[in-house]
């Protein structure tokens, strides 16, 4: 399972802001007493599942606390609350600007995390396994990193999967598969998942190139 949560448009690696980065560039102030007890109001409301209200709530907070220090987690609620609504573009969209707020607070983790998860929902793979990336290269150690493994893992095998699938309608249709075969991925997938394969991918597809391009940047993350 999920650790605990703590709780735009197109995005490229250029933008996305460096870890050491911080939105406010100082201190965080004293929360006032309203202040946390209208942020811990509307976290409830998301852990019991109403994700009308809780959304509701969190966008309250941020209008009603502008510059507050719980704005990314706010935004971080926000998106989960989207999230459990079906509403997969316009999360991924808050979970991007938590990130992008506060890039090395607690929530940075699990916002990037979410994003990458929500990236591969909206059917833009490529750019969801990098920020899964991302999340560990980020965030080494941290409990959402080895989640972001798991998820990453996941969609290369998918990946995978929907290539061998096509090559075997291929086959069906022509007997024996031949032509060129463009593979974008990630270096570390490259690396530890694909090199393994190709020997045998050689022997059952002769007449089959493959053209392989290995990069790890981030690109249209989120289309507008």
């Amino acid at each position: 399972g999920a650790p605990a949560s703590g709780t735009g448009s197109g995005i490229s690696q250029s933008t996305l802001p460096a870890t050491g980065d911080t939105a406010s560039g100082g201190t965080d102030p004293q929360l006032a007493v309203s202040e946390e007890a209208d942020f811990q109001s509307a976290s409830d409301l998301l852990e019991n599942g109403d994700y009308s209200a809780a959304l509701s709530a969190f966008e309250t907070f941020k209008a009603s606390y502008p510059g507050s220090p719980l704005t990314p987690e706010a935004d971080l609620g926000r998106g989960r609350a989207l999230e459990g609504h079906g509403d997969i573009k316009s999360a991924a969209r808050a979970y991007l600007d938590a990130f992008s707020a506060a890039p090395s607070e607690d929530s940075a983790p699990e916002s990037l995390y979410r994003l990458g998860l929500l990236l591969g929902q909206l059917g833009q793979q490529n750019e969801s396994c990098v920020t899964l990336s991302e999340v560990s290269n980020r965030f080494p150690g941290d409990p959402w990193a080895t989640e972001a493994g798991t998820a990453l893992a996941g969609q290369v095998a998918r990946g995978f999967s929907t290539i061998e699938d096509a090559l075997t309608t291929l086959t069906r249709a022509r007997g024996q598969p031949m032509g060129r075969l463009r593979i974008n991925t990630l270096r570390d997938a490259a690396r530890h998942l694909l090199t393994p394969v190709l020997p045998r991918y050689a022997r059952a597809y002769p007449d089959m190139h493959l053209d392989i391009h290995a990069d790890d940047r981030i690109v249209d993350m989120v289309a507008g």
